[in-house]
């Protein structure tokens, strides 16, 4: 009987079509599940395409850790903490060779020739999203598989490139397990800015001819060149940052972002809480005392995250 499932084979060959060579350098956003049934499973999928960018390349995929508001006695450990960011980014951190960074809330795993480069003074103390403008500076590019037009990574390097990240501050703790084994706390300004309208920005990158498209298996996918990518979107945001507000009123860091910035008269088409000016203040008032309040939940897509995160964490 022939088998129905996805091969070593084709999935190597489908990564060189998407224009991967050997030698590259790429960041990874994927859901494993859509590529489709593979033949040797997750670890296959992580040889293909290790094998794609040869002894020289490089692959690196966010690893971040659970939220501290999940679970109170949370410490995060670098070497042993899964990565709640998926499967194959697990799969790679259990990896014998692999790298992983010791950001506390935004780690990154790391496989290959740029691995040190890439992870080397990813702390507490770094931006959280560093890694990402490495990857750019090494000219490196990011490949999403079957998640849409979602920019994983260089978004939110984008974001905090065009001046964002910084507009918004709260006071989340995180505790960490330093490299002589103490607990030491960590505490996170900013976080990372609302994506929920940055799916849009890919048809500006598509017009500049930025955007390689194709399939890895079954999953629609496309490559784009890290440094160009972020530089054009963090243009985009600095000239037009109400581009990147959402519609969700519980949202708290688009709705303290348009307060900061003035942005209600550049939404192009404003809702009640943006035009009423007695909603506005509420707003503001509601999301002071919960940036003062932390650990917190930024908007309601973070509760069905967090609901996730329990039920994974469960599973482990």
């Amino acid at each position: 009987m022939i088998s129905s499932k996805i091969t070593k084979k084709q999935l190597v060959h489908d990564l060189k079509t998407m224009g991967i060579e050997e030698g590259e350098h790429l960041g990874l956003g994927l859901s494993f599940k859509n590529i489709g049934p593979i033949e040797g499973g997750p670890e296959t999928f992580v040889d293909s395409i290790m094998e794609a960018v040869g002894l020289n390349g490089t692959i690196m995929l966010a690893s971040f850790s659970i939220p501290s508001h999940v679970k109170r006695d949370y410490v995060f450990n670098y070497r042993t903490t899964p990565a709640y960011t998926g499967l194959i980014p697990e799969i790679v951190r259990k990896r014998r060779d692999s790298v992983r960074s010791k950001h506390p809330s935004n780690s990154v795993v790391v496989l290959g020739r740029l691995a040190e480069y890439l992870t080397k003074g990813h702390i507490h103390e770094d931006s959280e999203y560093e890694p990402y403008s490495r990857l750019a500076k090494a000219g490196g590019k990011i490949l999403i598989i079957g998640i849409g037009n979602r920019l994983v990574g260089l978004r939110h390097q984008a974001q905090y490139q065009a001046g964002l990240l910084d507009k918004v501050q709260g006071n989340q703790k995180i505790k960490f397990l330093d490299d002589d084994g103490r607990i030491k706390i960590f505490t996170r300004r900013n976080w990372g800015g609302c994506v929920k309208q940055l799916n849009t920005l890919l048809p500006m990158l598509r017009k500049k001819g930025l955007v390689k498209e194709g399939h890895i298996g079954n999953a629609k996918s496309f490559l784009v060149p890290a440094r160009e990518s972020i530089e054009e979107i963090a243009q985009i945001l600095k000239k037009n940052p109400e581009i990147n507000l959402c519609n969700d009123i519980t949202c708290l860091w688009c709705r303290q972002l348009e307060w900061k910035m003035d942005l209600y008269k550049d939404v192009e088409r404003p809702r009640s809480f943006q035009k009423n000016p007695i909603f506005k203040y509420t707003i503001v008032a509601i999301n002071w005392v919960r940036l003062k309040n932390l650990p917190m939940v930024t908007c309601l897509e973070e509760v069905i995250n967090i609901k996730l995160l329990k039920n994974c964490e469960k599973k482990n």
